[in-house]
């Protein structure tokens, strides 16, 4: 395992943001694969992997966009019928339940071979993020947790409704954002942190 301390960040790639080369650049954050005091574990919205990737990256992706397993389906369905005596209303035979198992074992898998010290999340409040989240807090409570609202608020903000979620702090851009999460969203001020954008930087004038 490698001792030294680490900072994983959980982002998005698409083709565009590789490189001939395999190096990563990402939009959100502003930063790119060439440092090595960050590793990427990214999520593939294209399903592209570059035929070189630099060692510091990973990246979860289908392999056919329309690809389906019957075989696949069975297996998990009876791996989870199962435990809860067939019932088939529960949440977890929710596909968005199917996709966080899919990246926490991924991750877990990530974490047997480095010292992650900090987890940073291209966040949005969704169901694989936060279950991500406090599942790896409850494996390492000693890791610190970070996610990164990029973007302005949109009109009905509900994936980001409070939830005890296992962050340390969630960080955003703007000071009408942090009122909207304390005000109307239920976050304590002591969980919120402004910075300036990462994505987007003022221009100087001339």
């Amino acid at each position: 395992i490698n001792t030294k301390p680490v900072n994983l960040i959980l982002s998005y790639s698409k083709k565009e943001n590789f490189d001939n080369k395999g190096n990563f650049s990402d939009q959100y954050f502003n930063l790119d694969s060439k440092n090595p005091k960050y590793f990427w574990f990214l999520i593939s919205l294209d399903n592209y992997i570059p035929k070189k990737i630099r060692s510091n990256v990973a990246i979860i992706a289908k392999k056919n966009n329309n690809s389906y397993s019957l075989t696949y389906l069975l297996k998990h369905l009876f791996q989870l019928l199962i435990p809860s005596n067939f019932n088939l209303l529960r949440h977890i035979c929710w596909k968005e339940f199917d996709f966080s198992k899919i990246v926490l074992k991924q991750a877990q898998n990530l974490m047997k071979g480095m010292n992650i010290k900090n987890l940073i999340i291209n966040y949005e409040g969704i169901p694989f993020q936060n279950y991500l989240i406090n599942s790896l807090k409850k494996i390492n409570s000693n890791i610190n947790t970070y996610g990164y609202l990029h973007c302005a608020p949109w009109p009905i903000q509900l994936d980001l409704i409070y939830k005890k979620q296992s962050l340390d702090k969630l960080i955003v851009s703007g000071q009408q954002q942090k009122i909207v999460l304390k005000k109307h969203l239920g976050w304590s001020r002591k969980k919120i942190e402004g910075i300036p954008s990462f994505r987007f930087k003022k221009k100087k004038k001339k």
